[in-house]
């Protein structure tokens, strides 16, 4: 049996970028602030997987009702809706329906979807310096927390253990980006396709009783995780790691659930590996270009006194506004 790749086994460091506010909260709870995921920086996000997803569930639906009724439904579909595009636009809406439908079942059972970002550098001169698209945005102060992605998912596993199992999931895992050659939308999510299609063909073959609780519940879970795992190619450069967050508004009783609070924005988020009695593994912090960068540096030093935290400067030369 071939055992499961963990996403330590490729990245050994992940990097979070933050604000001088947000290092202070990090160091002081000791947990992670995820935001829901309406509330992120791209406009497209939870679009791209649905986008992406559509052909092959269109494909799915297209054999399973020829399966059902035959082959002729095909003519009788282009004769009776050429309007809306035949045979092919028929099983188009089938296809936006279901998927529709299955949003707004998320919508009123589950709480989230719930991103917490980290960047993963491959090159060198990144994982010392950072990378300049994200020092752009931290700039006034910036920091970029270096994490130890093995001892994250260690803590991800006692984070899931804390609420009730079968109502709370965690995610520690890439994101695809839309177009990426490297890594195809089919290869990236192969088995999470094949599971929501199944689904899919079961609602065709007996919508009366629907599909079980527990395929229904496992192909949802699915669609929320992956929605929030594939990103416009515009975002490539960050080569994102995301915490992805799920919580079912149905826990069982007397089980703990995480509590939603609101930044002061008025974005929602849930605080992650709160009272877990154990550290955030940060092993170093980089103090991005600034123009008093040498002071935020001597201060930081004087901060994580005692904490076994690196502090480094970045040298890219970007003093911001």
């Amino acid at each position: 049996m071939t055992k499961t790749k963990k996403l330590s086994d490729n990245h050994k460091k992940l990097y979070h970028y933050t604000t001088w506010e947000g290092l202070d909260g990090i160091l002081d709870s000791q947990c992670l602030w995820a935001t829901h995921h309406k509330h992120s920086n791209d406009h497209s996000e939870g679009e791209v997987f649905k986008k992406q997803l559509l052909p092959f569930l269109i494909s799915a639906i297209k054999n399973e009702i020829i399966k059902r009724d035959g082959i002729g439904v095909v003519k009788k579909a282009n004769k009776c809706s050429a309007p809306i595009g035949g045979w092919e636009g028929v099983n188009k809406l089938e296809a936006e329906k279901y998927l529709d439908s299955m949003y707004s079942a998320f919508n009123d059972s589950f709480i989230g979807p719930f991103v917490f970002s980290f960047c993963a550098h491959l090159g060198a001169y990144e994982k010392e310096h950072g990378i300049l698209s994200q020092w752009r945005g931290y700039a006034n102060p910036g920091v970029a927390l270096v994490i130890d992605a093995k001892k994250l998912e260690k803590l991800k596993t006692l984070e899931v253990a804390k609420y009730s199992k079968n109502h709370y999931a965690v995610a520690l895992e890439k994101v695809v980006y839309e177009g990426d050659p490297e890594n195809s939308f089919e290869k990236a999510f192969k088995k999470e396709i094949q599971g929501i299609e199944n689904y899919y063909r079961a609602l065709i073959v007996s919508p009366k009783p629907p599909p079980s609780a527990k395929l229904a519940n496992k192909a949802l879970n699915t669609l929320l995780r992956c929605t929030c795992l594939c990103k416009s190619q515009g975002f490539h450069e960050e080569k994102e790691v995301r915490i992805i967050a799920i919580s079912s508004e149905n826990g069982k009783e007397g089980k703990k659930k995480p509590k939603i609070d609101f930044r002061n924005d008025g974005r929602p988020y849930i605080e992650i590996f709160k009272d877990l009695g154990q550290k955030i593994p940060i092993e170093k912090i980089i103090v991005g270009p600034q123009n008093d960068q040498m002071r935020k540096y001597e201060a930081l030093k004087l901060r994580t006194k005692g904490m076994h935290i690196d502090v480094v400067v970045s040298e890219i030369p970007y003093i911001g506004k």
